[in-house]
């Protein structure tokens, strides 16, 4: 099945793709990987950190691209913007709140947002807690949630 997905949301995919959750063992690690590859991409003046600034960082939300890139960013910056973007209040807040994941569940977040819904299916059948399973980032999505979300 095609899903479609956006320019922006493709790009920002293929700038965390050496970063995926599977290579973490908790939501804070992988949020500090994130949080360097946002700061580099920033300190690259990589256009595609406008998606996430913009739409996550404190003070820059809804700037234009050549604002956010003149901005000073800072590893804070960085910090913060991505755990916002992941539902948590700040930094510290997903420091302090960090879990380890649920591979089972976000293997099945990722079928959703990949549109495989038979492996989903499948998933879903073996262990259906999964339904009612909440994510381990700050805004606790449902799978529900993301299917809504994502318009998949």
């Amino acid at each position: 099945m095609n899903i479609y997905a956006c320019d922006a949301v493709c790009q920002v995919k293929e700038l965390f793709r050496d970063a995926p959750i599977s290579d973490f063992a908790t939501t804070f690690d992988l949020l500090e990987a994130h949080s360097t590859i946002l700061l580099e991409a920033h300190r690259a003046q990589n256009e595609v950190v406008k998606f996430q600034i913009g739409s996550w960082h404190p003070t820059l939300v809804g700037k234009p691209i050549d604002e956010i890139l003149a901005a000073s960013f800072s590893l804070d910056d960085a910090r913060a913007t991505i755990a916002r973007e992941f539902g948590f209040k700040d930094f510290e807040n997903a420091k302090l709140e960090s879990t380890e994941f649920d591979q089972s569940f976000e293997t099945c977040v990722d079928l959703v947002l990949a549109g495989e819904i038979e492996k989903l299916a499948q998933r879903l059948n073996s262990d259906s807690g999964l339904v009612r399973q909440t994510s381990s980032f700050g805004h606790r999505a449902t799978l529900l949630n993301y299917l809504g979300s994502n318009g998949v």
